[in-house]
């Protein structure tokens, strides 16, 4: 029997390095658009195509061969087709749709098993869907592996624990920084995961914790809700001296914590300061972590 006429390319952290990642990170729209031209190409009719924090993948139902695949996003993006090549993947037919259940069941996320995943799945494929992206070889493949991803996290071992990305950040805090009672913590950001960090920080006891966000309505909103202190944008770096731990998960196509931002902090006597950038593109400029009592983790 032949293959099916599905192919995935794609970057994610197993096998890019972040700052080649980064520079492929997508926000809804772009990811849409990408989708649109994937969906054009000789041979192809249908694409959906997921971005998130930690991948690219265009899933695309067709007969077409990498190279294309690659030329199309490599002018999109502006960056050189062999840099693609190096640093991306193709799975064609069943390896592909094997990858696909993969993904949706968390075998393939940063954090084993984590849920966010499923959501950021369907969404992507819904989009496709809302705009007549999908047909007779994606509709079925995705609304099966979307179903499948649900029976792991009841079924199976890996929905025990409510996993992501943002719980195992507060842990590394934890694991470097000691107890977290006493600590003062501030959150970079007011979306998803931030949202799931202030959740996991309250539950392991933290009591001091403070939110800083473009939106101020969406950082008081969220503070409110967690009866933690909200700050405005302009008052970063007030917030930045003023914590011991910083989580930062920004969507901002660029550094928002600046090596000159954290070099003018006047720690005056205070615990050494510890980043966990979970953002691609990155929030934290990577100097940060040449100076002194300064510590990152991306």
């Amino acid at each position: 029997m032949a293959d099916p006429a599905v192919s995935v390319w794609g970057v994610d952290h197993h096998r890019t390095p972040v700052d080649i990642r980064e520079r492929f990170a997508l926000g809804v729209e772009a990811a849409g658009a990408l989708a649109e031209r994937l969906s054009g190409l000789p041979g192809v009719g249908e694409a959906v195509v997921l971005s998130t924090c930690n991948r690219l993948e265009c899933y695309i139902g067709g007969a077409v061969d990498r190279p294309l695949v690659t030329a199309l996003i490599a002018e999109g993006q502006g960056i050189d087709a062999a840099l693609i090549d190096r640093h991306s993947y193709w799975h064609a037919g069943r390896d592909g749709i094997r990858h696909l259940f993969r993904v949706v069941g968390g075998l393939e996320s940063l954090v084993l098993g984590e849920d966010q995943i499923v959501r950021q799945v369907k969404s992507a494929y819904e989009w496709s869907l809302s705009h007549r992206l999908t047909g007779p070889l994606l509709n079925p493949l995705f609304q099966r592996a979307l179903s499948v991803g649900k029976v792991v996290r009841t079924d199976t071992a890996l929905g025990r624990h409510k996993l992501s990305v943002a719980s195992v950040a507060v842990d590394l805090a934890r694991h470097i920084h000691g107890d977290l009672g006493d600590a003062r913590l501030l959150v970079i950001g007011a979306g998803e995961i931030a949202e799931v960090a202030v959740k996991y920080l309250i539950e392991q006891g933290v009591r001091h914790i403070g939110i800083v966000n473009r939106s101020q309505e969406r950082a008081s909103a969220l503070a409110e809700s967690a009866g933690a202190r909200s700050y405005p944008w302009s008052e970063l770096s007030l917030a930045l001296a003023s914590h011991d731990i910083v989580v930062s998960s920004t969507s901002a196509p660029h550094h928002v914590v600046s090596e000159a931002d954290v070099r003018g902090i006047a720690r005056r006597g205070r615990r050494s300061l510890l980043f966990i950038d979970l953002a691609v593109p990155r929030d934290i400029d990577p100097r940060v972590a040449h100076l002194s009592d300064v510590y990152l983790y991306n």
